[in-house]
């Protein structure tokens, strides 16, 4: 005779899917590997009748698609990436199996019309969606899930604990990745820091060099400096303009011998032009001077600027480095307890229960 375990003769589906999985102690390893035994026990009964809290269409669908077996899943710990009563998992648990799982026809149309019984379906429902076998208090507690056949039972099972190893495994894939990110954004921070060093070294030094030639210290005096070298030099400008026309109007004057002049006065304008030579000497020479003044005065400038802007660059490059030094050691702890909420694959065979309906 079959003993049976006997639940609430509403109790229907908890979940109704299952994920293939086991892993190795690295993430990249998805050899799962699963052992299931049918208990000699039987599930329920199971009544359709006692279903009238679920809605039409979940109704419609157990009565068109009994499942006729119970997979029990070992709730263990670390429990944190499986899909539990209460936990916003469960959906896309239900997700996952219906595409991954491997699942037969007639299972995916069970959990399509009815979503698995999960999550919604189940808020607030005072009945049970785990149990401890009676024949073992010491057993750990199992969950729920139902398929149509033994095959999809076990499938749903293996993609069960699939479902949490991927999940867990795209979290170490994710504080990885931003780990390495983070590490190269320091490491090209800190080249930065390199190049902006010696930039600043540099402009330093030809800093240095320029204050032994110019008057000023500060960029407020270069700044006056540059305006009143560009007076000077507008003014120089327009005196050697003025001399060179003088120069050649003299000069046409002597080549051209259209009226006869006396000898004192072609010598009045030879000197003439030999002043107004002079001159002109001078202006450039004013010009040449205002020219270099102001030349080194926006060097002043420009290396100033250079020399702050390195420096506020470094320090910004510096605070970056503190900043990802930092995330990075939270990032670290965070992978430190992802590891340690991997998901444990059992190692006994899970079972599996026939279910016991009643018309």
């Amino acid at each position: 005779m079959t003993t049976r375990m006997k639940v609430s003769a509403t109790v229907i589906a908890t979940f109704a899917f299952g994920l293939p999985g086991t892993w190795a102690s690295e993430p990249n390893d998805l050899n799962i590997s699963l052992e299931f035994e049918v208990a000699s026990k039987t599930f329920g009964p199971l009544s359709l009748a006692s279903l009238s809290r679920f809605s039409p269409p979940t109704r419609e669908a157990l009565s068109a698609h009994k499942p006729f077996y119970v997979a029990g899943v070992p709730v263990t710990w670390p429990s944190q990436y499986f899909a539990l009563p209460g936990r916003t998992r469960g959906r896309a648990f239900i997700s996952f199996a219906y595409d991954n799982a491997g699942l037969g026809d007639t299972q995916r149309q069970f959990l399509h019309a009815t979503e698995g019984l999960f999550g919604t379906e189940w808020g607030g429902s005072p009945l049970p969606q785990t149990y401890t076998p009676d024949d073992d208090p010491n057993a750990p507690q199992r969950l729920l899930l139902y398929a149509v056949s033994l095959e999809d039972a076990k499938a749903m099972a293996r993609a069960y604990f699939r479902y949490a190893l991927e999940s867990w495994r795209s979290d170490v894939n994710e504080q990885t990745e931003q780990i390495a990110r983070l590490e190269q954004s320091m490491a090209v921070a800190r080249e930065q820091i390199d190049e902006l060093d010696k930039k600043a070294a540099s402009s330093e030094q030809a800093l240095d060099a320029l204050k032994r030639k110019v008057p000023y210290r500060a960029t407020k005096e270069a700044t006056e400096a540059i305006a009143e070298l560009d007076q000077m030099l507008n003014a120089a400008q327009v005196d050697i303009a003025g001399i060179r026309a003088r120069i050649e109007a003299i000069q046409d004057y002597l080549r051209s011998g259209r009226s006869p002049f006396s000898e004192a006065i072609r010598q009045r304008l030879q000197g003439m032009f030999v002043e107004e030579s002079i001159a002109l000497q001078g202006a450039q020479a004013r010009e040449k001077m205002a020219t270099q003044l102001r030349t080194n005065a926006n060097r002043f400038l420009d290396l100033t600027q250079a020399l702050d802007e390195a420096r506020i660059n470094k320090n910004r490059r510096d605070q970056q480095v503190l900043q990802s030094q930092t995330e990075i050691a939270n990032r670290r702890n965070a992978l430190k307890r992802v590891m340690s909420q991997k998901p444990q694959v059992p190692d006994g065979a899970i079972p599996v229960y026939p279910v016991e309906w009643t018309e």
